[in-house]
């Protein structure tokens, strides 16, 4: 009977949606890559440890010790000084989508409890750090048993989102207990903290939601006026990083300079503006070296990327180098992608980064810039010498494009003027190199499974599941999903027709709470189809969910997946074979 009422439920429900955006397919970050781990009980010298700018923000060299002792890294503080090591200069720590935490095991001793204030002892972790700018934030335990999250920035603390003082740590501090802190800065711009002592347990409660201002990548420890003994320190990316992007169908193009051996080489090379001899092949990268001439160079033309109603992705890894004295104020020093690029009347669109630490979308057409997407101050792009991009441009089939940097997508969309499909490069007042250019296409229309949210087990002993497509036009006459459910020996299959798309929606219902942006995964439009009143005490559900579209009179269906759930937990949700 309990599968009977199941099926009934399961099948008798086809609800409209209010609203949805990302789908996240589990709360906490899975696995993790170590970026750096230092045991310093295991090291006989600090050879291995990348220690920079050791010093009291921006007053000069201010530890009294910076050494390896008894199987510890020995930091002496100044007595009421802000002190600081760089352990690490962590570039993606400035990026809005990374998600990573800091781990240190330290225990300290105050330096002279008379002649400082209690409270200004301290030790913990430093990020957001940019030592000679004396901007940082910094993770503490003071020598009063209080923990606190604080920034400075601009000659002052910051009384904002990114401060938190909490009660004392369970025991208060002791210069005799080692703690450990770990400090999870999530993609959500938040930071969490916990204490925990010498043998696991946490102390005090779990700071959480402090706000991160990711203005630098120096990562390492602070102290003032105390003696600080470390025996590890650890940065773990969680389960890599998440931008929410995915390649448009199929790499269908692919330029790689490193197999190229000469110019001649390039049959869709063509200077469309500035001097073709500042243009080498060098270390298996295409250079162009520019003044403060625009170097356009036309490089591919890939026709489906100039159709109407075609989704796409033009990828550009690439570096780019100027005078480091030039940088600063200027908006004139830039490389990117050149498309929609018409060689004949020298009109081209472009994606840049600006060596000013911004970006942006635009088009230029009958000798004059159009209104393009221009972003002066993006926090999560900064430019870097040197550094290899991995730079973006995402077409969509209703004709917009959207930049995306290092995996993470710009907020602006902006109209394509044209539709040529002549991809290359552009550059300004600077030297850039170009490893390769990818390109990947779509159909007109495609349709394809996102994922899958579920409530989790609810009060009332039941549970709902949600599952989410994708679809790259709104021509279709129709479109929904087929859900085949099987609990036990019963095997039931309904067709859902949906009566919406939604571009971005979002909004909470039946214990689901969520949001989704079409383009955030690079499609156009997205339909949804939810299961609601599951009993918790079923034991596996397995749904093959088939996302179809109907147009001119044609069915197409998607990748079918299995999704298997037990009491409002994912089981696996993996693709159908053939």
């Amino acid at each position: 009977m309990k599968q009977l009422r199941l099926i009934a439920l399961l099948l008798a429900l086809v609800t409209a949606f209010a609203a949805f955006s990302t789908v996240t397919f589990a709360e906490e970050p899975e696995g993790g890559r170590t970026v750096v781990e230092y045991d310093f009980s295991t090291m006989d010298s600090l050879d291995a440890v990348q220690i920079e700018n050791p010093h009291a923000g921006g007053t000069g060299q201010a530890l009294e010790a910076c050494e390896l002792s008894d199987g510890r890294l020995k930091l002496e503080a100044q007595i009421d000084k802000h002190c600081f090591v760089q352990l690490l200069d962590y570039y993606p720590a400035i990026k809005s989508y990374s998600d990573y935490t800091v781990t240190m095991r330290f225990s300290f001793d105050t330096t002279d409890s008379e002649a400082t204030n209690v409270v200004n002892q301290r030790a913990g972790i430093v990020y957001n750090l940019t030592p000679h700018e004396s901007t940082y934030s910094w993770a503490v335990i003071k020598a009063d048993g209080v923990y606190e999250n604080s920034r400075y920035s601009d000659g002052n603390w910051k009384a904002d989102g990114s401060y938190q003082k909490n009660d004392k740590l369970d025991g208060g501090y002791s210069k005799d207990k080692e703690y450990t802190l770990t400090a999870h800065m999530k993609a959500d711009g938040t930071i969490d903290m916990c204490y925990y002592d010498a043998e696991g347990n946490v102390i005090g409660d779990a700071a959480k939601g402090i706000k991160n201002y990711r203005s630098a990548q120096g990562i390492g420890i602070y102290l003032r006026a105390c003696t600080m003994y470390v025996s590890y320190f650890s940065i773990v990316e969680n389960g890599g990083f998440n931008p929410n992007i995915e390649k448009k169908g199929t790499e269908t193009t692919a330029l790689n300079f490193g197999t190229v051996a000469d110019l001649s080489d390039l049959t869709g090379l063509s200077v469309v503006n500035g001097n073709v001899d500042n243009v080498t092949l060098t270390d298996g990268k295409l250079t162009v070296a520019a003044d403060s001439t625009y170097h356009v160079l036309n490089l591919l033309d890939v026709a489906s990327v100039g159709v109407e109603g075609k989704a796409w992705s033009i990828v550009m890894k690439a570096s780019f180098s100027v005078a480091t004295e030039m940088i600063s104020g200027e908006s004139k020093k830039m490389f990117g992608i050149a498309f929609d690029v018409d060689a004949e009347n020298k009109n081209y669109s472009t994606a840049v980064i600006r060596a000013k630490g911004d970006h942006d979308m635009n088009s230029f057409a009958n000798n004059a810039w159009k209104s393009g997407t221009r972003n002066w101050d993006v926090s999560n792009v900064n430019y870097y010498p040197n550094h290899e991009y991995e730079i973006a441009v995402i077409g969509y089939a209703d004709g917009t494009v959207r930049m995306a940097i290092d995996g993470v997508l710009a907020t602006d969309v902006m109209e394509r003027t044209a539709l040529t499909g002549s991809i290359g490069v552009i550059c300004r007042n600077g030297t850039v190199s170009v490893s390769e250019i990818r390109v990947y296409e779509e159909a007109a229309n495609e349709i394809a499974y996102i994922g899958t949210q579920s409530s989790g087990a609810l009060e009332d002993g039941t549970y709902s599941v949600r599952f989410v497509a994708k679809l790259a036009s709104a021509k279709a006459s129709a479109a929904g999903f087929t859900v085949r459910v099987r609990v036990g020996e019963t095997d039931k299959t309904k067709a859902f027709a949906v009566s919406n798309l939604y571009r971005e929606v979002s909004g909470e219902a039946h214990g689901i709470s969520l949001s989704y942006a079409a383009n955030d995964f690079a499609g156009n439009y997205l339909l949804a189809q939810g299961i609601y009143g599951i009993p918790s005490d079923a034991g596996n559900v397995t749904f093959t969910v088939t996302p179809y579209y109907i147009q001119n009179g044609e069915t197409v269906t998607a990748q079918s997946y299995e999704v298997v759930y037990n009491a409002g937990s994912l089981v696996s949700q993996t693709a159908v074979s053939e």
